[in-house]
């Protein structure tokens, strides 16, 4: 089978899917759909890094509780993607990784990410389908095929985009507003990177209204004597 289907990554916290357990295939479009599509930063053992595009990293742990397995069954699944030459794994140093399940954290890289992940790989597949089946055409001319170009895609364009939390600009500057003694995006950045790894996953679904708290407290902290809060509800 071929062809490019372009998704939004929300279908993955869907409430149809919550309490599956998840397939192979399942797993293996999660690592896809949960990987940076562009140069972000992740944090490691209180650490930033740098993760490139293609490039995500979770705990043994984490992607366990998200999958339903256990943590030796994706231990075991990473290291069959990795001989497949499917990902590649490094540790934060860029030395190979050793960990033994459910133990340390590493950078997994999707191999050939912009096969998956890239809207011209999109439009060449739906122009080939087009202008490859002449007879077809003629069949089933009542038919009419959109090509697939950026104005049709269905993917949001974020102002901040992280692994959980993701705002558009008219979110993100309604935020900046609110909480004008903060650097926003890094506040953010921390949050996201707790809610990825730490927080409850009740939390983690339901991101929006307890990080508008939390931003709001670490505004106050950081106000100045004269100033006064101001908290902003922003649709999701």
């Amino acid at each position: 089978m071929s062809g490019y289907v372009a998704m939004s990554r929300e279908w993955l916290e869907h409430d149809i899917f919550d309490g599956d357990v998840f397939s192979r295939r399942d797993a293996w479009a999660w690592l896809i759909a949960s990987a940076a599509w562009r140069q972000t930063k992740a944090r490691i053992k209180g650490h930033s890094v740098d993760l490139e595009r293609g490039e995500l990293s979770y705990s043994v742990r984490f992607m366990a509780e998200k999958w339903g397995w256990s943590k030796s069954a994706v231990d075991r699944f990473l290291k069959l993607l990795t001989r497949e030459g499917m990902i590649s794994m490094r540790s934060k140093t860029g030395t190979t990784a050793g960990h033994p399940a459910g133990q340390g954290q590493s950078i997994i890289t999707i191999c050939n990410y912009a096969k998956y992940q890239t809207a011209e790989v999109a439009k060449r597949d739906n122009e080939e389908t087009e202008t490859g089946t002449t007879a077809g055409q003629q069949r089933d001319k009542e038919l009419t095929i959109k090509p697939l170009n950026q104005e049709n895609i269905n993917i949001p364009d974020y102002e901040f985009g992280g692994k959980v939390i993701r705002l558009n600009l008219e979110n993100y500057r309604a935020w900046e507003k609110a909480y004008p003694n903060l650097d926003l995006r890094a506040a953010l950045q921390s949050r996201d990177d707790w809610l990825a790894t730490e927080a409850p996953e009740a939390t983690r679904k339901n991101w929006f209204v307890p990080t508008s708290n939390w931003l709001a407290n670490l505004n106050r902290k950081h106000r100045q004597p004269s100033q006064s809060d101001e908290q902003v509800s922003v649709p999701c």
